[in-house]
């Protein structure tokens, strides 16, 4: 009985259910399954959405800090899909992953997911 509490007060704490996955992209496109943009060509191609959004869109929050220049952007399905970011093509992103586009300018941004289905979803990220 005493080993058994000994080896429970010894056991770590950390659960590595959600530890990032070294699998996925690195900055500046950080956190997608696959990328098929260079970022550095990429970045100035990408247009911020004009006001008024797309009614049929959902609108989320930038997760990014404030005052960063960037978009972040969780994949709220269970499903992989196709990114693109106003109107560029980026990669892949798996079930439930955050994306981070550094080097964005702080604005709203369309980003449309493109399941295997060929359904569309499109979001609005907002400051």
């Amino acid at each position: 009985m005493v080993l058994a509490l000994v080896g429970l007060a010894l056991a770590g704490t950390h659960v590595p259910t959600y530890d990032e996955d070294q699998r996925y992209t690195d900055p500046p496109f950080a956190g997608l399954e696959t990328l098929v943009v260079e970022p550095a060509q990429a970045l100035p191609r990408i247009q911020a959405a004009a006001a008024p959004f797309d009614p049929t869109a959902d609108v989320v929050k930038n997760g990014a800090a404030a005052g960063v220049d960037s978009l972040w952007f969780t994949n709220p399905t269970s499903n992989w899909a196709d990114v693109t970011v106003g109107g560029v093509a980026i990669g892949q992103i798996g079930p439930y992953n955050t994306m981070k586009l550094d080097g964005l300018k702080r604005a709203a941004y369309a980003v449309d997911l493109r399941y295997a289905t060929g359904f569309v979803r499109t979001f609005v990220v907002t400051d």
